[in-house]
């Protein structure tokens, strides 16, 4: 079975515009359709974890916040707590 990642993108992306627009007119709030596409477009870019393997991902994300860590040093006024 194929799955083509760009009709679940499109598709999820249009789910997400439709689901924010409802949610903006049922709260009778101003609509921004910029700020609703940009949200949208991370919105659809969340369907890609389903493709990504999540051991690696939770590697990733370890390496990330460790990457701004020094090591500590004898003065602890110099030190950074991660």
């Amino acid at each position: 079975m194929k799955i083509y990642l760009d009709l679940i993108l499109i598709i999820n992306f249009f789910y997400d515009f439709l689901l924010l627009i409802a949610v903006g007119l049922i709260n009778k709030r101003i609509i921004n359709i910029k700020k609703i596409t940009i949200g949208s477009f991370i919105g659809s870019l969340s369907i890609l974890l389903l493709f990504y393997d999540i051991n690696n991902l939770i590697i990733l994300l370890i390496k990330l916040k460790n990457e701004g860590c020094k090591e500590a040093t004898i003065d602890p006024r110099k030190s950074k707590v991660c």
